[in-house]
């Protein structure tokens, strides 16, 4: 967690605190993405690709990804590229301004492990900084507690006036089942905020 970033973690979920998410982006999950951004009062127009880089992968060559962004011109011209690994090539990305300045940070989920119930996953989200990208914060998003017992947050989207910010609101499989799991290994923390102002 970066100095920049506030997460506020609250232990417990408040009855009827639920308010009206915005969802800015429905999210990439696998493969190779091409998708055109229009221009903002804030921002150029740009074309957001993510495309499989075996050279990203430290061990499985469809684990690896580039993110790259181009300029909408004639000829494209790279502006801002990152190499990352996500688990059986997976991921999700969302796009959405968390900071207010009216430009969309990248928030990008990947998986780390193969295996059964072996997979667990990290929410990170990422600035432009000039050919690159900074992390400005990161959040564990899911692991296993048990043999197909699965914790994960549920990522949403809601508005607070200029800027959107990101809650993750605690679920879980059931394992009533008699699996066997370990319970005690679930996040205390039903919802988190990432509040990046």
């Amino acid at each position: 967690m970066t100095a920049r970033a506030t997460i506020i973690i609250i232990a417990a979920v408040l009855a009827g605190a639920a308010r009206a998410g915005d969802s800015p982006i429905q999210p990439a999950f696998r493969g190779n993405t091409d998708i055109h951004y229009p221009a903002t009062p804030h921002r150029d127009a740009f074309r957001l690709r993510m495309r499989s880089e075996p050279a990203a992968a430290k061990v499985w060559n469809d684990d690896g990804y580039s993110l790259e962004v181009w300029n909408d011109f004639e000829p494209p011209e790279l502006l801002s590229s990152m190499l990352f690994e996500s688990s059986y090539g997976e991921y999700r990305l969302w796009l959405s301004d968390l900071t207010g300045d009216g430009i969309e940070e990248f928030i990008l989920l990947t998986g780390r492990g193969r295996g059964t119930s072996a997979t667990r996953e990290t929410l990170t989200v990422y600035s432009r900084e000039g050919s690159g990208f900074t992390a400005l914060t990161s959040v564990p998003f899911s692991d296993y507690f048990g043999m197909g017992a699965r914790w994960y947050y549920e990522p949403r989207f809601v508005r607070d006036g200029d800027r959107t910010v990101n809650e993750l609101r605690l679920d879980w499989d059931d394992y009533s089942d008699g699996r066997l799991a370990s319970p005690e290994l679930i996040p205390e923390e039903k919802l988190i905020v990432i509040d990046l102002q």
